[in-house]
């Protein structure tokens, strides 16, 4: 079977030069909003017909980079109230707070279809008025003649967009220009699938010269200078991200164990991941057992019920140092990525009242971690 061609660095810039056209054609639309929640509507006679109650967000969109990066390629972004979407040549990345998000695009999608809106805002030019409703409606959809007060209300056409990566991104648009918008969906779909087929072409070739002596060709990707923008990115949101690291190797005396063999007992090197206000991700070698876990945690409950929080490299707000309440996440690791949505092995809570920390068994369940039987 033939092999796929390695695309060129000319012809990858067409393709990402037909992205930014398709930015070019979302932008164009006069109103842009997110879909933020969406609830049936108990009774369709106070909501002008409109059987979904629907919250939205206005989202700009633009050509600018995020600050500290260095590009020599234009890069557009679709701001949101508290997350904006970039579009790098090789991946979207997704800033919300101080957090940073990478989704390739062979894992996103963008889909698009029309959709109805009661525009009680006023219809945008460049939307289409596709009917008629009222404030308040009888059975009938009509105007319901017992309120004196219930003028008309224009139902606009516009264009529905999901934006859905496999990694669980999920955005929800209503852009007012139908058509300008499906065209931004088509560009989306067609650099992805180009993204995709280009690197399957190099996984390929790769493959086929793994036995050839090592080449130093560029790759079409490589020769673009801002392939190194990602990259330096990602160390420095690492950085950012995991916080302050380390490692502590705490006494079993400090976590109440004053036998002769309990202090010769190794005791679990523990990692800080990642730090957010207090909420502590912690990392204990792969193998630790329950045994030791409830060693770790009761070291961690003595350590914080006396505020030594700077003996386990935990950070306190200047002005709160007690740090009164917070939670700590433990989960058998020897690297330093935890999976998405993966449930840690240990919770420790703290508050103002009491310390508590459960474990969670093999069957998913938890237990407590003090005064249970080890």
């Amino acid at each position: 079977m033939p092999s796929l061609p390695t695309p060129s660095v000319k012809e990858v810039h067409r393709w990402y030069d037909s992205l930014q056209e398709a930015m070019k054609s979302i932008a164009a639309s006069q109103r842009i909003l997110r879909i933020i929640t969406s609830d049936r509507s108990l009774d369709t006679k106070y909501t002008a017909g409109a059987t979904d109650l629907i919250t939205r967000q206005n989202v700009s969109v633009g050509a600018d980079s995020p600050s500290h990066i260095e590009v020599n390629v234009p890069v557009w972004k679709i701001v949101m109230r508290d997350q904006s979407l970039y579009f790098f040549p090789d991946r979207l990345l997704v800033y919300q707070g101080g957090q940073i998000g990478a989704a390739p695009y062979p894992e996103l999608s963008a889909t698009c279809c029309a959709t109805r809106f009661v525009e009680s805002d006023g219809v945008p030019g460049d939307a289409r008025v596709v009917g008629t409703t009222w404030r308040y409606t009888n059975k009938g959809d009509g105007p319901d003649r017992r309120f004196a007060n219930n003028p008309s209300i224009p139902v606009a056409e516009y264009a529905q967009v999901v934006l859905h990566s496999k990694a669980g991104m999920n955005f929800l648009l209503h852009c007012s220009n139908l058509l300008a918008t499906q065209k931004f969906v088509q560009g989306m779909s067609d650099y992805c699938s180009s993204v995709m087929t280009a690197q399957v072409a190099e996984t390929a070739s790769a493959n086929q010269s793994d036995t050839a002596a090592p080449s130093l060709t560029p790759s079409a990707l490589e020769g673009w200078g801002w392939a190194a923008a990602p990259v330096l990115l990602i160390a420095m949101l690492l950085a950012l991200w995991i916080g302050p690291r380390g490692s502590y190797l705490a006494a079993a005396s400090s976590a109440g164990l004053s036998s002769p063999e309990a202090m010769q007992q190794p005791f679990p090197q523990v990692r800080i991941l990642r730090q957010r206000g207090m909420q502590v991700v912690l990392a204990v070698p792969a193998g630790t057992s329950d045994a030791d876990l409830r060693r770790v945690l009761d070291d961690l409950r003595v350590k914080i019920e006396s505020s030594r929080f700077s003996e386990l490299g935990i950070k306190t707000a200047k002005s709160v140092p007690s740090a009164s309440t917070g939670t700590i996440f433990v989960f058998r690791t020897d690297g330093t990525k935890i999976p998405p949505l993966a449930p840690s092995d240990a919770t420790l809570k703290w508050s103002h009242n009491e310390t508590t920390a459960t474990l969670r068994q093999p069957d998913g369940t938890r237990i407590p971690a003090f005064g249970s039987t080890q």
